[in-house]
């Protein structure tokens, strides 16, 4: 049996979980100041959402795969954490991000459904999804 090549391999996954972890966890410290504080913290969720964003794309991961499924775990996730700030969101959205997609390269691999026909099907539940909306 030939080895499959997964987008995204346990190691990638520890090295973005842990990249994850130390920009929540200094979030989490920054929060702890008040105003100025809030405000850093803010900020640096934009360059760890674009160091993900290039990460993934590299690995092969867009945020507009699978249909909706990325797209809502990387815009409803954020707006949980501006909520609730102890939430660790980017930790949050990496693991499911993770999840996802190795579903998706079990089901490609066992040949249940490849990624071309997961695209095509999480394409038209987008397009779908527009014209209802």
């Amino acid at each position: 049996m030939e080895e499959y090549n997964y987008r995204i391999s346990k190691i990638s996954f520890i090295l973005m979980l842990l990249t994850a972890m130390t920009i929540d966890g200094i979030q989490a410290l920054l929060d702890l100041i008040p105003f100025l504080g809030w405000i850093l913290s803010s900020l640096l969720a934009i360059p760890a959402f674009l160091i993900f964003w290039i990460w993934l794309k590299i690995k092969g991961v867009g945020l507009l795969d699978r249909g909706l499924r990325m797209l809502a775990l990387w815009t409803i996730t954020p707006m949980i954490e501006v909520t609730f700030s102890f939430f660790p969101g980017l930790t949050i959205m990496i693991v499911l991000t993770y999840v996802i997609v190795r579903v998706d390269d079990e089901l490609d691999r066992k040949e249940i459904l490849s990624r071309e026909n997961q695209d095509k099907i999480g394409g038209l539940l987008t397009k779908t999804l527009k014209n209802n909306a």
